[in-house]
Parts: structure tokens; C-alpha cells; sequence
């Protein structure tokens, strides 16, 4: 975190100062090329934190089943769309496009989906399983008894079921849920192992046509037609 902290501090200070020069001179391109690689440290960080995590998901030593929420990352960080006033046309209402840009950033920097991609790989590698599951109502659902509600949560942090009564830490809730669904899913049979398919032969193209194997003029001449 301290080293995305940082590379992002600088990434914007050489934004801020590719500002203020010209564009196309040697002062800009030289802020330019710093920017980006602060750009490209940023996602260094994320690939190694991606990597790092995973392998240590998967060298545990007594863990089969490894289960992720199937989640949509790409809707999940778009930009918050513009909300044009229908009282004031050519004005714009709030939108919440900070508070959302800031959330963009933090999924982005904790890196799911890669770490999802390399846990896949790399489990498969020691002969282990990974699965998605759907992850509506994961964060309502108890873990102990199955009741969902959108009670349960009140809070974002604690978790309290209103039939129950389970009481526990809203995150660790709502991994127990996808952990017990996506057990559901390998006892009930529903998931099936997807088999590669094998690439068709090639096909040689049919030619349209006559080809001529000498040149156009030669073939003319050969023929004997008269040519001025």
C-alpha cells in the first residue's frame, strides 16, 4: 500500500506538470515519459500483490476447493455516468463521480480479477479446484442457518442475523456464505469440468478462377496476337 501511495503521489505531480508546459516540447515529453513510468510501476505493484497472493492460496497445504464470487470487474469500475438537470438544460446534477472514482481505485489496486486469474492457473498446477459462484445476496446471507435479509447488515461491518441471531464480522460472514455455496455446487453435482476444444485442421483456400503461371505480356505474345 505504502508503495501505491507513493508511485501515485509522483504519477501526479509529473500530471500536474505535463500541465503546465507545452505540449510537444522537450520539458513535456520528458514529464510524459516519467509519468507513464509511474504508471507502469502502479501496475507492477498490482501484478506482484496479485501473485504474491495467490501463490499463498494455493500452497496451503490442506486446502482442495478454492471459491470466488463471480464478479463482473469491468461494470464494476466504469466511470459514474453524467446526470443532466431536466430543470436547467446545458447544467449538470451530482453525480458522485469522486466518491465513485475513488472507489474504482480501490478495487483496482486490490487487484481481484488478476488474483483470481493466477489463483486459477496456478491451483491447477497441484491438482487443486477453483469455482465462481453467484454472488447475489452473499453480504445478506447467514453462514449459519442460510436466512437472508438486507437487515442482517445494518452496519458495514458487523453482521447480526434477525432470525438466529448469529452475530460476526460482516466479511468473514460473507466468505463463510460463498464458501458453503460453492461447496453446495461440487455435493449437488451442478458443476462440470469444461473440456478444451480441439482446433480443426487447416483448410487450403479454393482458388477463384484461372491462375497464370507466366506473365500476362509473355502469354499475349505467345499467342501470336498482333500488339501495336
Amino acid at each position: 500500500k505504502a508503495h501505491l501511495l507513493k508511485a501515485d503521489k509522483y504519477k501526479k505531480k509529473m500530471q500536474r506538470q505535463m500541465a503546465r508546459r507545452t505540449k510537444g516540447s522537450c520539458a513535456y515529453r520528458k514529464a510524459k515519459q516519467r509519468y507513464n513510468q509511474y504508471s507502469q510501476d502502479i501496475a507492477n505493484i498490482r501484478h506482484d500483490l496479485a501473485h504474491k497472493t495467490s501463490f499463498a492460496l494455493v500452497s496451503l497445504a490442506d486446502i482442495w476447493l478454492y471459491v470466488f464470487e463471480a464478479l463482473k470487474m469491468k461494470n464494476m469500475t466504469k466511470k459514474a455516468k453524467a446526470k443532466p438537470d431536466p430543470n436547467h438544460p446545458g447544467k449538470w446534477l451530482k453525480n458522485g463521480a469522486a466518491a465513485k472514482s475513488g472507489l474504482n481505485k480501490a478495487i483496482l489496486d486490490s487487484a481481484w480479477g488478476e488474483t483470481k486469474r493466477c489463483t486459477v492457473y496456478k491451483a491447477l498446477r497441484k491438482g487443486k479446484l477453483v469455482i465462481e459462484v453467484n454472488p447475489a445476496y452473499t453480504s445478506q446471507e447467514c453462514s449459519v442457518c442460510g436466512h437472508t435479509h438486507n437487515e442482517n447488515r445494518l452496519e458495514q461491518a458487523v453482521f447480526i442475523c434477525q432470525l438466529c441471531g448469529h452475530t460476526e464480522n460482516a466479511d468473514i460472514n460473507a466468505a463463510n456464505t460463498i464458501r458453503n455455496k460453492g461447496v453446495e455446487v461440487i455435493l449437488s453435482g451442478e458443476y462440470t469440468i469444461k473440456t478444451k476444444k480441439k482446433a480443426g485442421g487447416y483448410k487450403k483456400k479454393k482458388q477463384v478462377g484461372t491462375v497464370c503461371a507466366e506473365p500476362i505480356a509473355k502469354a499475349i505474345y505467345a499467342e501470336g496476337d498482333n500488339v501495336s
